[in-house]
């Protein structure tokens, strides 16, 4: 009987070693996933820090430095293309509404002001937007 309970015994600390064991390769599979992550934002920092030095035309470029270089500026010209071309959609979309706005304003009969061109509430000697005298 003595047998199985050190063979129970056993078994149960080659248990709590393998676990221990995962336990303790998990934190290290943390720690070397936190380092990579503090590395790749030194990498940032790093890219960050030359292409401000390069742009300020403190750093000679060789090709492939000039290479990497037109490649980040062909990314900050994408992002401007886009933006102008959002800030365009924008522009035609409230242009359309106010179209709209002045269509609907002058089927109902309203005056608009002679300096901002904003509908103007009947019988209203101001312009409620600009101020300016109607009439």
């Amino acid at each position: 009987m003595a047998s199985f309970f050190d063979s129970v015994k056993k078994t149960v600390q080659d248990v709590s070693n393998k676990t221990g064991d995962a336990i303790d390769t998990q934190k290290l599979n943390m720690k070397i996933n936190s380092e990579k992550k503090n590395i790749e934002a030194g990498y940032a920092k790093l890219g960050e820090y030359l292409w401000s030095k390069i742009n300020k035309e403190e750093v000679a470029k060789d090709e492939a430095l000039q290479a990497i270089c037109n490649e980040i500026q062909g990314g900050f010209d994408n992002i401007a293309a886009a933006e102008a071309e959002i800030q365009s959609i924008k522009d035609k979309a409230a242009a359309a509404a106010s179209a709209a706005a002045n269509t609907a304003a002058t089927a109902a009969g309203a005056a608009f002001c002679p300096n901002c061109g904003t509908p103007t509430v009947p019988g209203s000697k101001f312009c409620g937007s600009c101020g300016a005298k109607i009439g």
